[in-house]
């Protein structure tokens, strides 16, 4: 028998962890390994969510719909997804921009981009889903609306000074046709919408977020 170093409770040696407590039984000193191993832990950053992010790209519809039916366990969470992907862009950003941008604006703006998106989501369902359901449709596809929106901007603030101005409407053009391409990819396969009508919804889409946004923007 061997005592638990959290609770003290009795243990046979051939179990790894407490019946009581949890605890894992064969604890060794802190080394560094293990501790950026507990520093990516805090995103959970495993297999999932590289699987996750890729499917969502290639196959948003079978993502979403499994994770709904409750086949979660091969997929990174929605809001987890949300969190990690803002965290990184903020990251970055703040490293880039030597004006320090207000950190609690830029959160506020990006959780507004996923409440008007899941309300469009909302409405195009024609209500026929819960709401709840529609939250998860904009995290999924918003992280990837979000990753591809930041990626520019990034990308433009690093090399606008180096670049003409016909480069820099063509690469804005590319940038705004990559979001249309997305959403309507995203509208044929979740919404069934033939094809001409999701790229409709999704001109409106990008339309309204960008005008509701800049509303946001002005009241904050």
């Amino acid at each position: 028998m061997k005592k638990c170093i959290n609770c003290g409770n009795s243990i046979d040696k051939q179990h790894n962890y407490c019946s009581n407590c949890g605890q894992n039984t064969s604890v060794n000193e802190i080394t560094y390994k293990e501790f950026f191993n507990n520093l990516i832990s805090v995103f959970d950053l495993e297999k999932s969510f590289f699987s996750t992010f890729i499917k969502l790209v290639l196959k948003p519809d079978i993502v979403v719909k499994e994770y709904l039916q409750g086949k979660r366990i091969n997929y990174f969470s929605p809001l987890k997804l949300f969190f990690v992907v803002y965290s990184f862009f903020s990251l970055f950003a703040i490293i880039i921009d030597k004006e320090n941008p207000n950190a609690i604006k830029i959160l506020i703006e990006n959780l507004l981009f996923f409440l008007i998106l899941s309300l469009i989501y909302y409405g195009f369902a024609r209500f026929k889903i819960k709401y709840i359901e529609s939250i998860i449709y904009s995290l999924y596809t918003g992280s990837i609306i979000f990753f591809i929106v930041r990626s520019f901007s990034i990308s433009m603030d690093i090399i606008s000074d180096s670049i003409d101005d016909t480069l820099f409407l063509i690469l804005i053009i590319s940038h705004i046709i990559a979001m249309i391409a997305y959403l309507t990819f995203v509208y044929k396969k979740l919404f069934n919408f033939k094809f001409f009508i999701s790229v409709l919804a999704s001109i409106f889409t990008l339309t309204a977020l960008f005008f509701l946004l800049q509303t946001s923007n002005l009241i904050l």
